[in-house]
């Protein structure tokens, strides 16, 4: 549901609630109703982008997670080699200096400690995936959440008196606007 489709149902609505009167209750409630269905229409086409991003991005998430087990597993590998042909290349260089067990000691800390920072930085990147997969399904949810008080309203708004059918568009238009600008 666009905007304009928003004003052109709006539009009469409000203008036949400032010039009926009373008398424009009973098409207050009829408006209210045909809003009520096309707000639900609208809530289905958010129900399904909901459900079609949720089953994008857990795929994305597996390939992801597929692809950086890999990745991770390579780098590591690679280190490792790295790693031994250094240490050898220094025993074959200098093997009274190197065979020490303070220097083997120390080369093993090193080590490590280089491998548990390659391993950071390899989950810091899928973090961030992650979280940004999140952030996008919690903003159609939100979305979903104002759709169903607009609808809560717009049921109000079919039995409800005039004074109250006027501040219940209003505040259904609001929150209706709200949900087109979070696009």
């Amino acid at each position: 549901m666009s905007r304009g489709l928003w004003s052109a149902i709006t539009a009469p609505i409000l203008s036949a609630l400032l010039a009926a009167g009373c008398a424009g209750t009973g098409v207050v409630r009829r408006a209210a109703l045909q809003l009520q269905v096309q707000v639900s229409e609208y809530q289905k086409v958010v129900d399904d982008k909901i459900q079609s991003q949720t089953t994008f991005y857990h795929d994305q998430i597996a390939r992801i997670e597929q692809s950086r087990q890999a990745a991770l597993e390579e780098a590591i590998e690679s280190f490792h080699r790295s790693s031994a042909s250094e240490i050898a290349t220094k025993l074959s260089i200098a093997p009274r200096e190197t065979a020490r067990l303070a220097v083997v000691t120390d080369h093993l800390i090193a080590t490590t400690d280089a491998e548990y920072q390659l391993y950071q930085q390899l989950y810091a990147a899928e973090e961030a995936a992650n979280a940004q997969t999140e952030a996008s399904i919690s903003k159609l949810q939100r979305q979903k959440d104002l759709l169903e008080t607009v609808k809560t309203n717009l049921d109000q708004l079919s039995t409800a008196p005039k004074r109250r059918a006027q501040a219940l568009l209003s505040i259904s238009e609001d929150i209706f606007n709200q949900i087109q600008g979070g696009k």
